[in-house]
């Protein structure tokens, strides 16, 4: 016994290697989120203007990746190239498939070490933690009834009382790195008579 002929849900048209490289091209372009290809995109371009700059051929190398990684450092915070590093090995993997492989050699992974000694900050630097006395300060300051000055000891408040960092209270200029994802609920505010 046959099974039931039914129409198949394929298409029936092949497709060449330039169309499957172009959809494969697109699928991986949202791979990420559009913020961080927005990073990642800064972080590739940093690398070819180092490349161009410096006369260094564009597909990676070893000496390529540690060169720039000592450059990069004299001009920014050194603990910031590892993620560097990520974008650019994110933007190139579909040009040079063995790009995380020279981002894991001893010499990148060695130089970046050495990088962070010589250039890096030896202690880390935090910003003092808002007390109760704080915000005693603060009401002093913006007692009043403009909007501004009610909207923010709004945020003040909500962030210190839930423990946020600035990043959970506020949101980019930029529509595009925008993520909602990440916003507090206002339902998951709850109000008491003393607290």
């Amino acid at each position: 016994m046959s099974p039931p002929h039914t129409r198949s849900r394929q298409p029936c048209t092949a497709w060449t290697n330039e169309h499957f490289l172009c959809e494969c091209a697109l699928a991986l372009s949202h791979s990420i989120k559009q913020s961080t290809a927005i990073t990642y995109s800064s972080h590739l371009q940093s690398y070819l203007s180092f490349c161009k700059l410096h006369n260094q051929p564009i597909c990676q190398s070893v000496k390529t990746l540690s060169f720039y990684m000592v450059f990069m450092c004299h001009h920014i915070d050194p603990q910031s190239i590892a993620a560097y590093l990520s974008g650019i090995c994110n933007s190139l993997e579909p040009h040079f498939p063995n790009v995380h492989s020279l981002y894991l050699d001893p010499l990148v992974m060695w130089t970046l070490s050495g990088m962070k000694k010589l250039r890096g900050r030896i202690t880390p630097h935090h910003r003092c933690l808002m007390s109760g006395e704080d915000l005693n300060e603060l009401f002093l300051q913006h007692d009043t009834d403009n909007y501004d000055d009610c909207l923010f000891m709004a945020i003040i408040l909500s962030g210190f009382h839930a423990l946020l960092h600035m990043g959970e209270l506020t949101q980019p200029d930029s529509m595009v790195k925008c993520s909602f994802v990440k916003l507090s609920h206002c339902n998951t505010l709850k109000l008491s008579n003393n607290h």
